[in-house]
């Protein structure tokens, strides 16, 4: 695709998801057009790789921050969506700069191997009584999910595939993936709080 074509799809998803906020294909298509755009910014600022733990958590933060900006960006005349977006990315950038500088966010550490974690929480247990009604409402509910939503969450737990091999597969962004996961996850998450016991 050519700059000006990146652009005018860009315009679009973002009047859709402006006019519409729940427009999910609208806000995946601007990711799909930016997200190597943006990880390659982060990646070149932070001189590491692509897949740099610093680099994916910084390119996430950027996204987020994007979610909310976009509901008051406004096209400058002359100017690309690009630019606006790789400012804001540089401006990401700069504050997590300043955060680890200080020692403010998060530290990956390594366990302590013996740790005992949650040494006195019992893991939730299904009440056996209820286990077909579980599995009835579950069964209900995955039908109900979107095709899309479905199979990002069977490739995740029945085959037991990484988001980045599930993004290779289906040929969609990383971030989509994750996304369609975790929107899966919280629609069946209520189901099971209601059949799990402490």
């Amino acid at each position: 695709m050519t700059p000006d074509e990146i652009d005018r799809e860009s315009q679009e998803a973002i009047a859709r998801w402006q006019a519409d906020t729940g427009d999910h294909e609208a806000f995946a298509r601007i990711l799909q057009l930016h997200e190597k755009f943006v990880l390659r910014i982060v990646a070149r600022k932070f001189q590491r790789q692509l897949d740099d733990p610093h680099v994916l958590e910084v390119a996430q933060d950027c996204w987020v921050e994007l979610l909310e900006r976009l509901k008051i960006y406004e096209k400058i005349p002359g100017k690309r969506f690009r630019s606006w977006l790789a400012l804001l990315v540089r401006n990401r950038f700069l504050k997590a700069r300043r955060d680890r500088r200080a020692g403010i966010g998060k530290k990956l550490v390594p366990m302590e191997k013996d740790l005992d974690v949650a040494p006195n929480v019992a893991p939730p247990e299904v009440l056996v009584g209820d286990m077909s009604a579980l599995e009835k409402e579950l069964e209900q509910a995955l039908a109900q999910l979107p095709a899309e939503q479905r199979e990002v969450l069977r490739l995740r737990n029945e085959d037991k595939k990484s988001f980045k091999e599930i993004a290779r597969l289906l040929g969609i962004p990383l971030g989509t993936a994750q996304d369609r996961f975790y929107a899966a996850v919280e629609k069946l998450k209520p189901i099971y709080k209601k059949y799990c016991v402490r």
